[in-house]
């Protein structure tokens, strides 16, 4: 098959998916509407563009506490206005993060079991999430929370997944289609780890100000393991080691409690904990 082949039958496959997406979101509108639980990440986005693009009215519902950043929110809001859309921004009680530490692995089950049984209680319409199929492949027991409540995965059900999520986005000129996943705050922390106010304000402001770093552009996490902060790099920024000592000395001048910080580059940066569990 020569490469014409190939983007030929991924075409085909992409536009089979999203008449797939598009019967779904018909199948299990209410009234014309769907609710989407929103992080204002790529996925969820995807979800409440083409939902708009089907001709559905979207109800858009934003958790925000402790797990996620208030500039994450604000562009949250941001991108949606430009989508035409508006955003319920609400604040569910998260578990203490001592109850959290003590759920080890299943730390996310419970916060997601936590935070979607709120949105169902909240939405206007049946409650949707950004699932895509990519997600079955990893460790997420966030997933399982979302599949026991009944929260409804269009995009996993038409089978898109990440790349091609991307690849429709683009197509289809929805804005930043490459955009960097970012989940919750409290992926940056060891399982067992009740981080204390401090780490979780310091995290969120050192990611804030790394965003905004063009060498980053490609992704990075910033990760502890007890009080060792780690900042792990996307293979994909190209970085050398000279860039690396001039990163790591630009972060400890802008944070001094991060002048110990352990710079790494990855080539996959999701799971990083599951895996040095599992090592």
């Amino acid at each position: 098959m020569t490469g014409k082949d190939v983007k030929i039958d991924q075409n085909r496959r992409l536009d089979a998916a999203l008449e797939r997406l598009k019967a779904r979101l018909l199948e299990i509108q209410k009234d014309n509407a769907v609710a989407i639980a929103y992080s204002g990440g790529l996925d969820s986005r995807f979800l409440a563009f083409f939902a708009k693009r089907c001709g559905l009215t979207v109800e858009l519902l934003h958790a925000s506490a402790g797990h996620v950043s208030a500039s994450e929110t604000a562009e949250a809001v941001a991108r949606a206005a430009r989508l035409g859309l508006s955003v319920r921004v609400l604040k569910p009680q998260l578990p203490a993060p001592q109850a959290l530490a003590a759920a080890g692995r299943e730390r996310c089950y419970i916060c997601k079991r936590t935070i979607f049984s709120f949105l169902q209680q909240e939405a206007h319409a049946p409650l949707c999430d950004g699932s895509n199929a990519s997600d079955a492949h990893a460790f997420r027991p966030g997933s399982r929370a979302v599949k026991k409540l009944g929260v409804l995965t269009p995009l996993a059900d038409a089978g898109l997944e990440k790349p091609m999520i991307r690849e429709a986005a683009a197509r289809l000129g929805l804005e930043d289609p490459q955009q960097p996943a970012r989940p919750c705050l409290l992926t940056r922390f060891d399982y067992g780890d009740a981080p204390d106010e401090r780490r979780l304000a310091l995290t969120q402001q050192a990611e804030d100000w790394l965003e905004g770093l063009p060498q980053l552009k490609a992704g990075f996490r910033l990760r502890w393991l007890g009080n060792q902060p780690l900042l792990h790099i996307q293979s994909g920024n190209a970085l050398s080691e000279q860039d690396l000592e001039s990163l790591k000395k630009k972060i400890a001048g802008r944070f001094p409690d991060l002048k110990d910080v352990k710079l790494e580059v990855m080539e996959n940066l999701s799971g990083w904990f599951d895996r040095r569990g599992a090592a």
